[in-house]
C-alpha cells in the first residue's frame, strides 16, 4: 500500500511541475520573443518481484515480474520554433525570421535574445529594455556597442573625379548636341550646377564642353567694294566646318572667284559655277545676284570647338580609344573655390578633376550618357533605417546614405541548450555549443524592421495540456485517497 501512495505523491509532484511550465507560458502569451516550454516525464526505478528465467526442455521461459515505484521528471524543453510578425511601424524594432538571436552586453557578459524591441539612450547606444548593449560590427568589421550619433556631421568632399558613362548614338548627324546636368562640390564645399555638352564633331569623334554651349558657325554683315556690282549671300552660315576666325573676301575678275579665307584660298571659275552657288569649307555662297566685277568681304566666326584634350575618339566598334579613356589633371571651367594666385601656367580658380570616360560607347541607337561626380556637400544625420540584412543606414541632409554598422547575429548548434536568465535573455551552456557569430543570413535568418516576434505560446494547446496535467494530478490524488481506504480497513480487522 505504501508503494501505490509514494508512486502517488511522485505523480502529483511531476503535474504539479507541469501546470508551472504552463502557468508560465500563458503567463507570457504577449510578451515579445518569448519561447514556449514544455515538460516530459519517464518512469521511476521498478521493484524486481521476480526475476526472469529462461526456456528449458520441460518448460517456458518467464518475463520478469516488476512493480513500479511512480514516476520522475525528464525534461523541461524549451522550443525555439519561429512565431508569427507584429507589425509597429517603429524604426528601432526588429525581428528575427530564421534560427538568430540578438547579441546583447552587460560588462564583460554576453546575453542572447529574440526580444528586438530596443531604445537609443542618452550616450546614443543601442540597448534593450534593461540597457545591455546590442552588438554589432563596425565599418572594419569590429564586434561592439552601436552607436548612433544622432548629431552626427558628415564634412563635404571634394568633386575630383567624373565618370561617364553610357552611350552617344553613331548615327547622329554632325554638329548634333547633347547636353546633362550635373553637380560638383568646390573645396570649401559649395555645390556649384553646371552643364555638360557632347558635340558631334566628325564620324567617329565627339567634343565635350562644360558650361560653354557648343555654337554653330556664323557669318556677320557683308559689305560691297562696287555697288553696281551687285550682292552676294551665305545660304548655309551655320555650315562653315573650318576653324580660322576672320574676314572673308570674295572677289571676282576677269570672269574668275576668288575666295579667300583664313583657311586658305579657293578659285572657281566664273562658267564653272553652276546654280550660281559657290562652295568653300562648308559654305554655300550665292552669286547670282552679282552683276560685274567688284568684290565682297564679310566675317565668319567658327564653330565651338572643345579644347584639345576634350575630343573623344571611338574606333569602328564604337568603343572609346585607350588614349581618351582616361583624361587625369584636367581643369574644367567649374568653381574651384580657391582663388588663382597666377604664379602658375593654370587657372586654378578651375575645378581640378580626372575624367574617366572608360564606359562610354558610340553605337547607333539614343543617345543617352550620363555623367557622375563624386563628392558631396556638408550633410547632417537627418534619419536612419535597418535594413533585412542588419545594416544600419544613416540618411544625411545631402542625400548621402552610409552604414553606420551591421546587427551581428548569433547561432548555436544546439539552441535548446541555452540557460534563461530572465528578462527574455539567454546564456550560453556547455550543452548549447558556441555561439557563431556573424550578420544576418548564412542560415541566421533575416531582419524584419518595423516588426517584433511574437510569443510562440499557443493558447489552445496549453489549454489542453492544463486539463489534461488537472486530471492526471486528480487521478493520483485518488490513488493516496484509495490506499488511505484500504489501510484504514487493514486497521480495522483488529476489531
Amino acid at each position: 500500500m505504501l508503494r501505490s501512495m509514494y508512486s502517488g505523491i511522485s505523480g502529483m509532484k511531476n503535474f504539479q511541475t507541469k501546470l508551472d511550465v504552463i502557468g508560465n507560458n500563458i503567463a507570457n502569451v504577449n510578451t515579445a520573443g518569448f519561447k514556449k516550454s514544455r515538460v516530459t516525464f519517464k518512469d521511476a526505478m521498478n521493484q524486481m518481484v521476480a526475476g526472469p528465467s529462461s526456456p528449458t526442455e520441460l518448460r517456458g521461459g518467464r518475463n520478469a515480474t516488476q512493480v513500479g515505484l511512480g514516476s520522475t521528471l525528464a525534461t523541461i524543453d524549451v522550443i525555439h520554433s519561429g512565431s508569427s510578425m507584429q507589425t509597429t511601424g517603429r524604426a528601432l524594432d526588429l525581428g528575427i525570421e530564421g534560427d538568430g538571436y540578438f547579441i546583447v552586453q552587460q560588462g564583460g557578459a554576453q546575453y542572447y535574445t529574440r526580444a528586438g524591441n530596443f531604445y537609443l539612450d542618452d550616450d546614443g547606444s543601442l540597448v534593450n529594455s534593461e540597457g545591455l548593449k546590442v552588438q554589432a560590427y563596425n565599418n572594419n568589421g569590429v564586434l561592439g556597442d552601436v552607436v548612433v550619433n544622432v548629431n552626427a556631421t558628415l564634412p563635404s568632399v571634394t568633386t575630383e573625379s567624373i565618370t561617364v558613362q553610357g552611350n552617344l548614338a553613331k548615327d547622329a548627324n554632325i554638329g548634333t548636341v547633347f547636353n546633362q546636368q550635373i553637380k560638383t562640390i568646390d573645396s570649401n564645399g559649395n555645390a556649384h550646377a553646371s552643364t555638360v555638352y557632347f558635340k558631334k564633331m566628325g564620324d567617329n569623334s565627339w567634343g565635350v564642353f562644360f558650361n560653354e554651349e557648343p555654337k554653330p558657325s556664323s557669318v556677320g554683315t557683308i559689305t560691297s567694294s562696287n555697288e553696281e556690282a551687285g550682292n552676294i549671300s551665305v545660304k548655309n552660315p551655320e555650315g562653315y566646318k573650318g576653324t580660322g576666325s576672320g574676314t572673308w573676301t570674295v572677289a571676282l575678275e576677269s570672269d574668275v572667284y576668288t575666295i579667300s579665307t583664313p583657311d586658305g584660298d579657293v578659285t572657281v571659275n566664273a562658267s564653272a559655277v553652276e546654280n550660281g552657288v559657290l562652295s568653300a569649307h562648308g559654305l554655300q555662297i550665292d552669286v547670282s545676284n552679282v552683276k560685274e566685277t567688284g568684290s565682297w568681304t564679310f566675317e565668319v566666326t567658327p564653330p565651338s570647338q572643345p579644347e584639345d584634350n576634350l575630343t573623344l575618339s571611338f574606333d569602328a566598334n564604337g568603343q572609346i580609344i585607350g588614349a581618351d579613356a582616361l583624361k587625369e589633371g584636367i581643369r574644367i571651367p567649374v568653381p574651384s573655390g580657391v582663388t588663382d594666385n597666377m604664379a602658375t601656367g593654370e587657372d586654378e580658380s578651375q575645378l581640378l578633376v580626372n575624367l574617366d570616360f572608360s564606359a562610354l560607347t558610340q553605337v547607333e541607337g539614343a543617345s543617352n550618357a550620363n555623367v557622375f561626380p563624386d563628392g558631396y556637400t556638408e550633410g547632417k544625420l537627418e534619419s536612419f533605417n535597418i535594413g533585412a540584412s542588419g545594416e544600419i543606414n544613416g540618411v544625411y541632409s545631402n542625400g548621402l546614405i552610409e552604414i553606420l554598422g551591421t546587427i551581428a547575429l548569433a547561432k548555436f548548434s544546439n539552441s535548446s541548450g541555452l540557460t534563461k536568465a530572465g528578462n527574455n535573455l539567454y546564456q550560453a551552456s556547455a550543452n548549447s555549443g558556441v555561439a557563431n557569430i556573424g550578420v544576418a543570413g548564412d542560415g541566421r535568418g533575416s531582419l524584419a524592421a518595423g516588426s517584433l516576434e511574437m510569443s510562440n505560446v499557443d493558447l489552445s494547446e496549453e489549454f489542453t495540456e492544463m486539463i489534461t496535467a488537472q486530471r492526471g494530478f486528480q487521478a493520483n490524488t485518488r490513488i493516496i485517497t484509495t490506499s488511505d481506504e484500504i489501510l484504514q480497513e487493514l486497521v480495522n480487522l483488529k476489531r
